[in-house]
């Protein structure tokens, strides 16, 4: 299926497969395209003069993340101006088409996404620029396989190498509503799946105190009766208590969303919040982190 999705971007975008980096064979569902998305050890690549902006994207498998940025890459490619900004550039093209070519060859207009696998890069790059005073600013997102948070629940070693999560500037926790709200033991598994992922990045210090978060309840519109409503707000104390018990403070904010409607006034607010420049920016020189986390390791 992969070397599939592969072939078709291919002949939608005109891009050649041959990397800039090392080439693979083509029947490696590993191949690197020029474009797609980048790992941790590139971050630096895209440092200037500033340090762009961190958001990291944090849930289990299925939980929405890809349709997610996926809708705010679809967003920000058809309209002219979308909170304030225009896309500009990105150096990861591909990535993001990796993520929404099927909801764009899709007969019935679904909202498909194909989904990350285990391993696959997760950095994504947008480069835009205010409306108001012509100024840039870059956004760094990171959207990693739900596998590998799944991972870190009983990896100390794959939680070590994550240099994202402490450098983030803000942190976005997926919560699949329609898990939620369904059976007390799904629920049930929800909770102690983000008790052990956030207690373990606690420990290994990844979760620093003062983190900005956000907590998002996606596929909101699959609780459409009375009961799962019901049902979801009241457990939603329990689930939020998990977040704010070990990180150590409230999130900033707690969205219901539908993804995969474009239209929906809550992704709105919540993109046009992540897509807004930082405060304030640090100096070049504290900016390579990766760089030193790897000298660190030798």
């Amino acid at each position: 299926m992969v070397e599939q999705v592969d072939n078709i971007i291919n002949k939608l975008s005109g891009i050649e497969t041959t990397s800039l980096t090392e080439q693979h064979d083509s029947n490696n569902s590993d191949q690197k395209f020029y474009c797609d998305a980048k790992n941790q050890e590139q971050l630096n690549d895209f440092v200037d003069s500033v340090r762009p902006k961190l958001v990291a994207l944090v849930g289990f498998p299925g939980y929405g993340k890809s349709t997610f940025i996926g809708s705010l890459y679809q967003l920000l490619t058809t309209n002219l101006s979308y909170g304030g900004y225009n896309l500009v550039d990105s150096d990861t093209y591909v990535g993001f088409e990796r993520r929404v070519f099927l909801r764009r060859v899709n007969n019935d207009n679904t909202s498909d996404t194909k989904r990350n696998v285990l391993g696959e890069n997760d950095i994504l790059h947008l480069k835009l620029r205010s409306e108001g005073d012509g100024s840039y600013h870059d956004i760094l997102v990171s959207d990693k396989a739900g596998e590998t948070y799944s991972k870190y629940i009983s990896s100390d070693r794959d939680t070590e190498t994550d240099n994202v999560l402490i450098n983030a500037d803000i942190v976005v926790f997926f919560v699949d509503a329609e898990m939620d709200s369904g059976r007390l033991a799904t629920h049930n598994l929800l909770v102690e799946n983000y008790e052990s992922l956030l207690t373990r990045l606690k420990i290994q210090q990844k979760l620093l105190d003062g983190l900005s978060y956000i907590v998002v309840y996606s596929k909101i519109d699959k609780v459409n009766t009375d009961e799962l409503k019901k049902k979801l707000s009241e457990r939603k104390k329990q689930t939020c208590g998990v977040f704010k018990n070990i990180i150590g403070r409230d999130p900033e904010s707690v969205c219901d969303v539908n993804s995969t409607d474009l239209n929906d006034n809550h992704l709105e607010a919540l993109f046009c919040k992540l897509i807004q420049p930082k405060g304030s920016y640090q100096e070049q020189h504290d900016l390579d982190w990766v760089k030193s986390e790897i000298e660190k390791e030798k």
